[in-house]
């Protein structure tokens, strides 16, 4: 049931379908639509299948083969034109998603890729419609199952909450503490940026700070049933819903209750974190007793204390700001 966020062109995204902003006419009339023409293999089958189909209504949505994409189907939603819709463009667009990703559930599809629909020509910020296609999957995944991601094109057009980015930005600014490596040459230099940085005397760069975290997880085996089971013990959350909640797909979520020998991902044990309501002391015992460390130079982590503090625990919420900051996202999919 995960919902995650990903830079990608959505022609090339492998999944069982994709979902496409399109005129009510169903062919190609620039944007998303001619891109998708552009990028199959048959594009006149295509044409021809949705010539067969012949209209999809505002807010309403078809499904047709994809004839040569990685995913097999195509879910065509035609959104509503914002200067044409009043007062009520938010309400249609939110129906635009809802119908398309419950069209991609009813179809039996298990995985969709959700663009940002309706932000060229209609005219929807992208800040509106990233807001509304988070909400539909939301909505969604609290009560089914399915994998979901939402495409961005570029990362440009990711737009979350600007005041959220905002207070994030400043917390990071006062918390994060980048590990930066020192040179001897004629005097001491400090690298400019972590990916240049060496390991002298111990200290590591940040991409080997990551690479250690995992190491040193998988050097010693911790019992993570164990340490689970006590962590659900002394929370209120219900435990049928927590795989939900931590963003993580149900079958991946038995695994980690049941599987003894295997341990667990840092992203998957961040996301109980939050999906348990740990507050920020609470989850620094939970990661040393994972074997993650929890220091403040894992900028992932500093990310996920803001939330913790605030008392914010909606897992979609922090990872917007994750894949914001370019880190890696919290869940687990099998």
């Amino acid at each position: 049931m995960p919902l995650f966020f990903e830079e990608n062109d959505i022609t090339k995204v492998s999944c069982d379908c994709i979902i496409i902003s399109a005129d009510v006419s169903l062919k190609p009339t620039g944007g998303m639509s001619t891109a998708v023409y552009n990028a199959v293999k048959e594009p006149k089958k295509l044409a021809k299948e949705c010539e067969r189909i012949g209209f999809c209504g505002g807010c309403e949505c078809v499904t047709t083969n994809s004839h040569g994409l990685n995913s097999p189907y195509i879910i065509h939603s035609v959104a509503p034109i914002f200067a044409d819709s009043k007062n009520r463009a938010e309400e249609y667009l939110a129906l635009c998603y809802k119908n398309a990703i419950g069209t991609a559930g009813y179809k039996g599809f298990e995985s969709v890729a959700v663009p940002l629909i309706g932000t060229g020509k209609k005219g929807f910020s992208k800040e509106m419609s990233l807001r509304l296609a988070v909400d539909a999957a939301q909505n969604y995944l609290n009560k089914f199952d399915m994998n979901i991601t939402i495409v961005v094109h570029h990362k440009a057009s990711f737009q979350p909450d600007g005041k959220l980015i905002e207070d994030v930005t400043d917390y990071i600014n006062k918390n994060y503490t980048q590990q930066r490596a020192f040179c001897c040459t004629d005097s001491f230099t400090y690298t400019d940026t972590l990916a240049q940085a060496v390991t002298f005397a111990g200290v590591p760069a940040e991409g080997e700070v990551k690479k250690a975290d995992s190491e040193a997880a998988e050097t010693e085996t911790v019992d993570f049933p164990v340490i689970l089971k006590s962590a659900i013990k002394n929370s209120t959350v219900k435990q049928n819903k927590l795989y939900r909640r931590a963003n993580i797909e149900k079958n991946a979520f038995a695994r980690l209750k049941n599987n003894s020998g295997k341990q667990p991902t840092k992203e998957a044990v961040l996301a109980l974190a939050a999906a348990l309501e740990m507050t920020a002391q609470q989850a620094d015992k939970f990661l040393t007793d994972c074997r993650y460390p929890t220091d403040n130079s894992n900028k992932q982590y500093v990310i996920l204390k803001y939330f913790l503090e605030k008392g914010i625990y909606n897992v979609n919420i922090i990872n917007q700001m994750l894949f914001y900051f370019n880190e890696e996202q919290l869940g687990a999919l099998i």
